[in-house]
């Protein structure tokens, strides 16, 4: 597995649930949430979002690419939820940052499981109960691009 390095340095950051886009804290040690942590890892990718794409925005945004797993690539974000009835407002967001030697995804996200910024497998996320249903995979990028300066 090859992340970044400057991927690779969210992993020390802890989980803030109050810290997201739209409330950004001074300082990312004092910690973010899920959605932020998707905004600073997709601009690593040359991808933008503005800081009003919270996970509504992303899950219905048509100004993105609707991916299936197997065709998944870093930068693309991953929304998981407990159940298909959840409500796309409060859906979880990941970002997929490498593969696996087996080419499955390897996914960064900030979790309240772990109290902090994590890698987690496909695997691991279908076996948390917050996070077992995927929604659906995103690409922004390209024709479809949502990007703002």
């Amino acid at each position: 597995m090859a992340i970044k390095p400057d991927i690779e340095k969210y992993l020390s950051l802890p989980y803030r649930f109050d810290h997201g886009p739209t409330n950004r804290p001074a300082f990312l040690t004092d910690g973010v949430n899920c959605q932020l942590l998707a905004h600073l890892v997709v601009a690593h990718f040359g991808i933008y979002l503005h800081p009003s794409y919270r996970s509504r925005e992303i899950y219905q945004s048509e100004r993105s690419l609707n991916i299936v797993s197997g065709e998944a690539v870093a930068g693309d974000i991953f929304l998981f939820g407990r159940r298909a009835e959840e409500n796309p407002t409060r859906l979880h967001l990941a970002v997929m940052v490498d593969k696996t030697s087996d080419n499955h995804p390897v996914l960064i996200h900030s979790t309240v499981v772990e109290n902090k910024v994590a890698l987690w497998s496909l695997a691991q996320f279908q076996s948390e109960k917050r996070y077992q249903t995927l929604f659906g995979i995103k690409r922004f990028g390209g024709e479809n691009a949502s990007h703002y300066h």
